[in-house]
Order: C-alpha cells, then structure tokens, then sequence
C-alpha cells in the first residue's frame, strides 16, 4: 500500500479546515475571481509549510501538477496574487488584534 505524500495531505487536511470554517470563496462580488479564497489560503499556508519565499514557492509549485489539479488552479502566476492575499491577511489579523 502506498503512503500518502505529506505535502497533498497538509493540504486535504487544509482545504477540509477552510471549507469547515465557511470562508467565503470571494471576498468580494466584484472580485477579478481567477482564485477563490479557498485556493489562495491553502497556498499561503503551503509555503509557510515548506518554509520558502514566494519566488520560489511559485516556482515549485508550477513543477507539482498533483498540487495544482488538487487546488483546481487554471493560471500560473501564483507570485502577485498570493503575496498580495497574504499580505492583505496578515493585515486583517493585525486589525482584529485588540491593542493594549
């Protein structure tokens, strides 16, 4: 029997975990939709995994077909989108934080 990759398991586990907590798949209607939120979550926390930087990140997952079939991604520049999601993520978190 063969074992299951790490890696698509950290991200069944993670596509399981977002959908469970009901993140909207656009944060808004008039989004450009090339990437649901689903999608650009669950690469963000990809690369936090494999600890790399965006360019690189991009670049390993252009060669991981399992990867982007499993995502259901159609385009391939990752690079702008996904930092451009992070950092507005990181930017949501530090609002929601109470300050002192």
């Amino acid at each position: 029997m063969k074992k299951k990759n790490i890696y698509l398991k950290f991200i069944d586990e993670t596509l399981k975990i977002i959908r469970r907590n009901r993140l909207p798949l656009y944060s808004s209607k008039y989004s450009k939709q090339d990437y649901n939120q689903h999608q650009l979550m669950v690469m963000v926390l990809f690369k936090d995994y494999i600890v790399t930087d965006y360019k690189r990140f991009t670049q390993l997952l252009e060669l991981m077909y399992p990867v982007i079939d499993k995502l259901e991604l159609e385009k391939s520049s990752f690079f702008t989108i996904t930092k451009n999601y992070y950092l507005g993520y990181l930017l949501q978190i530090r609002m929601d934080t109470p300050t002192k």
